[in-house]
């Protein structure tokens, strides 16, 4: 795991912004009378964690042909973690008491089943605790 950014600059849309985009695309699927149920899963180069349940996602955009489903801030927090880019850690911060983890430990014993082929960090503990600190403080 890196801590850090990949050197790409990350386009920020705002939500009327995100909202056209879906609405054009919509329209183009609607066009090819096709249809899409799209889950946002977090961060570039990021994989959704095992055992990402799409009965748990909350649907943030419905269209007649479009659904787009974002997963819940638990399974998010754990995709940032993984990630772990800079933009990652203040994100972690916000979704932190979203999450409903007991503790830090509990929040990497989840991270070790949700990626059980990531190398064991020792300070991921430590690391984690921080940001529950940041968030509490």
């Amino acid at each position: 795991m890196s801590h850090g950014t990949s050197g790409h600059i990350p386009v920020v849309l705002n939500k009327a912004e995100i909202l056209n985009h879906l609405t054009e695309l919509a329209g183009a699927l609607a066009g090819r009378g096709l249809s899409c149920r799209l889950v946002v899963v977090g961060p570039p180069r990021c994989s959704p964690p095992a055992g990402l349940d799409l009965d748990n996602c909350e649907v943030v955009y419905e269209h007649s042909n479009l659904t787009v489903l974002c997963p819940p801030a638990q399974q998010i927090f754990l995709m940032k973690l993984l990630a772990s880019r800079a933009p990652d850690h203040d994100d972690m911060i916000v979704l932190w008491p979203r999450c409903g983890f007991e503790n830090a430990q509990a929040a990497v014993d989840a991270y070790h089943l949700a990626y059980p082929f990531e190398e064991h960090d020792p300070y991921l503990v430590d690391y984690v605790q921080q940001i529950a600190d940041l968030a509490d403080g």
